[in-house]
This record gives C-alpha cells, sequence and structure tokens, in this order.
C-alpha cells in the first residue's frame, strides 16, 4: 500500500497521479500537512490543474485554516466562474465567520449559477433567518422543496423547516414537518 505510493513518488517524481494518490491517502490518514504538500507538489508539476485550489482550500478549512482556505477558495472562482461551488464554498466559509453579508453575495452568486440547488437555497434561507428576515428565508425555504427530486431531498428541506418553525414558535407547524421529513 503506502510504501509502495512513496516508492513510486521516489521513482517517478514528476508523475501527478501518484501525488494524487498520496495526498488521497495522507487525507484519509487525517495527515492535512502532508495531503496540502502533495497537492502543491502538483500544482508545482501542472500549475493549470487549478481544481487543486479547490481540494487544498477545503482541507485548510476543516483545519481550521480560514483566512488561508479562502485565498485557495478565491483562487479557485478566479478559474471556474461558471461552477456554482467557487461561490458556494466561499459563502459557507463566511457562514463559517458568521458574515452573513458576504455569505449571502457568494451565496447568491452560485444561486444564479444553479438555481435549482437545494443547499444553496437552503444556506441563503439560514442566512435570511438568522438575521431577521423570516418571510425572506420562509419563501427560500418554500422555493427549496418546490425544486425538490428525491424523498431525501424533501426530507432535509423539511428539516430545515422544522427548525424555521421552532425557531418562530410555530409548534403546530413543527410536528406537520416532522411528519413530512418522515
Amino acid at each position: 500500500g503506502f510504501s509502495v505510493l512513496k516508492l513510486w513518488a521516489d521513482l517517478y517524481p514528476d508523475d501527478i497521479d501518484v501525488h494524487t494518490l498520496l495526498a488521497a491517502v495522507y487525507e484519509q490518514r487525517g495527515d492535512v500537512e502532508n495531503s496540502i504538500s502533495e497537492y502543491k507538489r502538483i500544482l508545482e508539476l501542472d500549475p493549470e490543474k487549478y481544481e487543486v485550489f479547490q481540494k487544498i482550500a477545503i482541507l485548510l478549512k476543516n483545519d481550521g485554516q480560514f483566512d488561508e482556505a479562502l485565498n485557495y477558495f478565491n483562487l479557485y472562482a478566479k478559474h471556474f466562474p461558471n461552477k456554482y461551488e467557487s461561490f458556494s464554498e466561499i459563502g459557507d466559509l463566511y457562514l463559517t465567520y458568521g458574515d452573513y453579508e458576504k455569505a449571502r453575495t457568494n451565496l447568491e452568486k452560485a444561486s444564479i449559477i444553479a438555481p435549482d440547488n437545494i443547499s444553496v437555497l437552503k444556506s441563503l434561507a439560514d442566512i435570511e433567518m438568522k438575521l431577521g428576515n423570516l418571510e425572506k428565508s420562509q419563501s427560500l425555504y418554500h422555493d427549496a422543496i418546490n425544486i425538490c427530486k428525491t424523498a431525501n431531498d424533501s426530507a432535509e428541506v423539511y428539516e430545515s423547516l422544522m427548525s424555521y418553525y421552532y425557531f418562530t414558535g410555530q409548534t403546530n407547524k413543527v410536528l406537520e414537518y416532522t411528519e413530512l421529513a418522515q
């Protein structure tokens, strides 16, 4: 397994495939530093492997290195301005910071690119709820319900609506959506 990969990397240091595999193995082992190091090596070998920016950013975010993660998410968005993930990831990071305005701005961009993305709509609804814009929040949750294609999607949105109604003190609606979520 792992020792073979390390040997392969020693024998073929310019092989992007081995560095990709090593990065994944390090990530599985929880070794963020070495995983990031392998991804950076990939970028040295091929500076146009822009998708690696996202992988590094996610590792940094999960490791609590938010400022550095934001830098890599922005690099990813610069090269993939038509992918909703570029902006949803940045929006989610700003949510982690508690900067709802910047989160909203980025999630709205993601929503324009992928208007049928349920998780983006739910995140936008969550922001509106936290900001006290309850009617807008409720409207966004219902927009999300209307585009659900699977039972799992619906259950996920119903759970968010349960939280919304709990937050707004509408316990009868909590019970209604509890039944729908099952």
